[in-house]
């Protein structure tokens, strides 16, 4: 009984060690499973429309702790994987020029299939990476 309760203890510890980030390296390696993650454009409309929704959802939420009210998004690299419509990874910058700071964000993003009356993005997860 002692052994299973360490068991448990030590696995919820490495789980929750661990970074849930992940370093734009390896976001969609090539060593990707079909139907999994794989690079994707940084100019297509799709794209840069998921880019600006991940940081104007970084900013709205982060606001007490980075002031940017104006701010540049330098896309550094996004993956997407279809579903039914299409899942988006991606890592960026968002520069302040007013107070000189870059932050890198690493962000998610679904992007449903076209239905009457529009198709709304949904931003998942939405982090500052540690530099």
């Amino acid at each position: 009984m002692k052994f299973s309760a360490v068991l448990v203890l030590a696995l919820a510890v490495a789980t929750t060690a661990s970074p849930l980030i992940v370093p734009h390296e390896e976001l969609c390696s090539d060593k990707s499973a079909p139907g999994g993650f794989s690079p994707a454009s940084l100019n297509e409309p799709a794209t840069l429309e998921v880019f600006e929704a991940i940081a104007d959802e970084f900013i709205l939420t982060h606001n007490t702790t980075v002031t940017c009210d104006d701010f540049v998004i330098e896309p550094l690299k996004a993956c997407s994987q279809v579903v039914a419509g299409t899942n988006y990874e991606v890592i960026m910058h968002i520069i302040c020029p007013v107070s000189d700071t870059t932050i890198t964000v690493y962000g998610s993003a679904h992007l449903p299939l076209p239905v009457k009356g529009g198709r709304p993005l949904i931003v998942g997860e939405v982090e500052q990476v540690p530099e």
